[in-house]
């Protein structure tokens, strides 16, 4: 019975090693391509945490997936995007008719369209910007009028000011851009939006006259990215920053920021040298995609435009070939050598104690 006990003891010792050694597992990706988008004119705008993405393809929305392959997404337009899709597999975009019309467009989990500008509260052009896993649609109204949709209240206008909601996460705080007070003559800040707080206007550096932000996107843990620039400083250049759940702000430098998943990692684009990364911001760790691409037979060089909750990275690159696709990049963790070794004393740890038993019983 004691042996049992030294066995248990040394087991947990090992697990809890493995557990909170921060460099236990290296990680190496493999990259997926997309066939259908191999040499075709494409966008890839979002991938949710089942590895769906979609886009437009040929002027037309698009639903991909490992398994079933490409697929056009009804639409009765001349031209249709899928700009977002929920963990629901729920996609948002909009589609142009034939008469140069813009509908705010959603496909439910079974791919039917629901052409939002036929609500009653719309009588103009409409977009679709952002849906979150509540089945809340964040768009726009021809202008400046701006709503929220869901399947069972149907269209609510957030407001009438003159901000542009961009994305939607799931408490239902709402990101966009805004000129302050309304003044056309100053530049364009970033805001947060939800019911029951209103409206609020971020507090970054700068003021509405000599500074412009952008937001990219909003996470559950109410991280915000986006990219902000400062008129009063030379060269001008966009720098990539984070607003946290603290409401502290972070300068991340020179670059321009994709998006950003639940765990506080990023796709951006950093540097003079326009180096595309992947930045885990909470570990400050960075990989840098090219170097993926090095070591790859098939691809040259490419950048992320979108990452989901498990770090699956969506982009589009060079082949060594010539031709332009679109791939998903897939972490696979690899053990370090210190983790191999731990593994390995622990085999021979409790090889030892079996053997131990074993003449014992003998």
């Amino acid at each position: 019975m004691r042996n049992y006990k030294y066995i248990l003891i040394f087991m947990l010792s090992i697990l809890h090693a493995l557990t909170f050694s921060k460099d236990s597992f290296a990680t190496n990706y493999q990259i997926i391509k997309i066939p259908d988008l191999i040499g075709r004119n494409f966008n890839v705008n979002s991938i949710n945490n089942s590895g769906i993405v979609v886009g437009s393809l040929d002027e037309q929305a698009f639903i991909w997936d490992n398994n079933n392959g490409l697929h056009i997404l009804e639409n009765p337009g001349q031209s249709a995007v899928a700009k977002e899709i929920n963990d629901n597999n729920c996609i948002v975009g909009h589609y142009i008719s034939s008469n140069g019309s813009h509908h705010a467009a959603y496909w439910n989990e079974n791919l039917e369209l629901i052409d939002l500008s036929y609500d009653p509260l719309f009588s103009c052009n409409t977009w679709a910007h952002d849906i979150n896993n509540l089945g809340e649609i964040v768009g726009l109204e021809w202008y400046p009028n701006q709503f929220l949709w869901d399947e069972t209240n149907g269209a609510r206008y957030i407001s009438k000011s003159s901000f542009s909601p961009i994305r939607i996460n799931d408490r239902s705080q709402i990101i966009g851009s805004a000129y302050p007070s309304g003044n056309f003559n100053s530049h364009k800040q970033i805001y947060i939006f939800d019911e029951n707080s209103g409206l609020t206007f971020l507090d970054l550096p700068g003021d509405e006259f000599n500074s412009e932000s952008i937001a990219t996107e909003i996470n559950n843990k109410g991280e915000i990215i986006g990219q902000i620039i400062d008129y009063n400083l030379q060269p001008f250049e966009w720098h990539i920053f984070l607003w946290d759940d603290k409401s502290y702000f972070y300068d991340l430098g020179y670059g321009s920021v994709f998006d950003i998943n639940n765990l506080g990692q990023i796709v951006a684009s950093v540097g003079h040298e326009d180096k595309k990364v992947f930045w885990d911001l909470h570990s400050n760790s960075m990989i840098f995609l090219q170097d993926i691409f090095d070591s790859d037979p098939i691809w040259k060089s490419g950048e992320a435009k979108a990452i989901n909750d498990l770090g699956w990275m969506v982009g589009e690159g060079n082949t060594r070939d010539g031709e332009h696709g679109a791939f998903i990049l897939i972490p696979t963790p690899v053990p370090e050598p210190t983790t191999i070794l731990l593994l390995g004393v622990g085999l021979i740890g409790l090889g030892g104690f079996g053997r131990k038993k074993f003449f014992k019983k003998g």
